[in-house]
């Protein structure tokens, strides 16, 4: 019966979020892009794009040594562009609790040096800065554009010296995906947002497709296609939610298009 009831609850905050916030772990509300990602350990440096502009956003970083026996763990984050604003108090980044509404009545901060997201002495439970130590919490951001500002949380674990991304989502832009075909391209893909099937198609005869990479944010490749046919069916059903990029290699160089799965 609690379970039922917590899910109706969760239900509803989903149905009242606005374009102006985000609810920490949310990946099922209409007006939000989640990527469902790889656990990916962080270690000297590791990069997110968070809003699908062919630009990193945040770095992460983190380390631990040995000092009297005892093992110190430092992690950190810093914001790669001043658009970038992080959910912050005083030196460090605040963790958030699942179901917390991320909106701009937060605290926030930018800093393209870094920001402490734990300082954590093993053994000790001593921690100087934002406690992320064993359990996951999410780091709140948002992203200020000239025409938007898209809120979105990402989700992290944190042991001694090692932090771990799950999943990270963010709230869909007002200006919206673009779909509209320029009547000058060659090649084409669609739909965006696709669900179990994507095609990738020349519209003029002399275009040349040699070979077809689908990459997601962290650069994994999940699928290679070589094929010369007019219209090339991708299956992505077993695709991860979340963004992709189409990488087409043609004759003339490279062509990247950008989509997003969600089934």
């Amino acid at each position: 019966m609690k379970i039922k009831i917590f899910l109706s609850l969760l239900g509803c905050l989903c149905f009242l979020q606005s374009k102006t916030q985000i609810i920490a772990g949310d990946s099922v509300s209409g007006n939000i892009i989640y990527s469902n990602i790889p656990d990916t350990t962080v270690g000297s440096g590791t990069y997110l794009d968070l809003d699908n502009d062919g630009m990193n956003d945040v770095e992460l970083w983190g380390t631990s040594m040995y000092s009297g026996g005892t093992m110190y763990g430092d992690e950190y984050i810093r914001s790669t562009r001043n658009a970038v604003e992080l959910v912050e108090h005083a030196s460090y980044v605040d963790s958030i609790q699942n179901a917390t509404i991320i909106d701009n009545n937060r605290s926030w901060g930018t800093s393209t040096t870094y920001f402490y997201l734990q300082d954590y002495a093993y053994g000790l439970a001593n921690f100087s800065h934002g406690d992320f130590y064993g359990s996951n919490k999410f780091i709140g951001f948002r992203i200020i554009t000239t025409n938007d500002t898209l809120y979105g949380w990402i989700l992290i674990k944190g042991t001694a010296g090692v932090v771990t991304i799950k999943s990270f989502a963010i709230t869909k832009s007002t200006v919206g995906i673009d779909n509209v075909i320029n009547k000058n391209e060659q090649i084409i893909s669609y739909p965006n947002p696709a669900s179990t099937k994507l095609y990738v198609e020349k519209l003029k005869p002399s275009a040349e497709i040699l070979e077809i990479r689908i990459i997601n944010v962290l650069g994994k490749e999940y699928k290679i296609i070589d094929s010369r046919e007019q219209r090339i069916q991708l299956d992505v059903s077993d695709f991860p939610e979340g963004i992709y990029f189409v990488s087409i290699r043609t004759g003339e160089g490279v062509l990247t298009k950008k989509i997003v799965v969600q089934h």
